[in-house]
């Protein structure tokens, strides 16, 4: 609505900034239903004009809680303020029951979405160049929405954790179902998989949101139960792996491929299978050098991939040598390969290949 808009401006976030106490934050909301990408982006160059350290929430899945703050930065939130009993109280209603409840819905910090705004080419937003009140409308006549940013750091790796330095709490996965959040339907589906590995639960108890992926979680118990008579499920195990990866604890990820071992069926592997297990290891273990590693072997092994998958390796390899803080890594892979990833818009790359141009710091 015409007028709303001044609310997330430049000159705004600088009235803001000046009578926040101490360390203390800021809170707001921001919708992410009838507007889009670029006008929320526009607004975020406003808010890094002003605070110097920001995170971003997902209340659901059309509504994003910002965090600022003027100065520092936000380290992992404190668990003693979930036990006030009213917090836990209200809490409880959205499913927000713990630690790694709150990291569910932690979609974007500073850190991690640095690039997010040099990427989309948009002012920020300010009462004298006030571009979100002039193109909402249009946002909204076209039903367009934002929702990509909730998901691009989130759904096939632990992007937010790589770049912000902040790993999900705790050593075994204990996600909640919140209403009206995928984010953490996508949690607990990892926390079903992981049973199924962990042989803790039967296929038959739950069915994940998508057919199709039950059907690869089917393929590979199926296999670990008869590896010796049965052809390794690569495609299967890739998809059931890529599923968990992003929303399990390291140690929850390393118990699951010990399982895997114990069955003796990786003995059956191929090199191509080696390098793939090997590729979702390191990304469960949040370690960007041997992502890096693991990607380009992969993409040197298989010229002949898909679009789709060489697209994920790209960002896999992108993303790990970011992590690393080896950003002309990350330049010369997407340079070598972005001509055979076909068409499509997919954020994350063009976040990587944002950072990917900046210098090294010098330490």
């Amino acid at each position: 609505m015409s007028g709303v808009a001044g609310l997330f401006s430049d000159e705004f976030y600088r009235l803001v900034r000046r009578h926040l106490a101490p360390g203390g934050v800021f809170v707001q909301w921001i919708q992410l239903y009838e507007i889009d990408v670029p006008l929320v982006v526009s607004v975020l160059k406003a808010l890094e004009a002003n605070f110097g350290d920001y995170v971003a929430y997902a209340a659901h899945d059309a509504d994003l809680l910002i965090v600022a703050r003027e100065s520092g930065r936000f380290g992992p939130p404190d668990p003693s303020a979930l036990m006030a009993p009213a917090v836990a109280q209200a809490l409880e209603r959205v499913g927000v029951r713990n630690l790694q409840d709150l990291e569910v819905r932690r979609v974007g910090t500073r850190s991690s979405w640095d690039g997010l705004t040099s990427a989309i080419a948009i002012p920020m937003n300010s009462d004298y160049a006030p571009v979100l009140d002039q193109n909402a409308v249009r946002a909204r006549f076209l039903s367009s929405d934002a929702r990509p940013l909730l998901v691009f750091q989130k759904q096939l790796f632990p992007t937010v954790e790589l770049l912000s330095g902040v790993g999900m709490p705790g050593s075994v996965t204990s996600a909640s179902a919140g209403l009206y959040f995928e984010g953490s339907q996508r949690a607990v589906q990892a926390m079903w998989l992981r049973d199924v590995f962990l042989r803790r639960t039967s296929l038959a108890e739950q069915v994940v949101a998508s057919r199709e992926l039950h059907d690869h979680a089917s393929a590979v118990s199926d296999w670990m139960n008869d590896c010796a008579r049965r052809p390794v499920p690569l495609t299967s195990l890739v998809r059931v792996g890529q599923a968990m990866v992003a929303d399990l604890t390291p140690g929850d990820l390393d118990a699951v491929w010990w399982a895997l071992s114990s069955t003796g069926c990786p003995r059956r592997f191929s090199a191509q299978d080696r390098d793939w297990i090997a590729l979702l290891q390191a990304i469960g273990r949040r370690d960007g050098a041997r992502m890096a590693a693991a990607a380009r072997q992969l993409l040197a092994a298989e010229p002949d991939l898909g679009a789709p998958s060489k697209r994920y390796l790209v960002a896999a390899g992108m993303l790990g040598s970011v992590a690393e803080g080896k950003p002309v890594d990350a330049r010369e892979l997407w340079a070598r390969h972005q001509g055979s990833l076909g068409p499509g818009e997919d954020l994350l790359l063009r976040v990587l290949v944002a950072r990917s141009r900046r210098e090294p710091q010098a330490k």
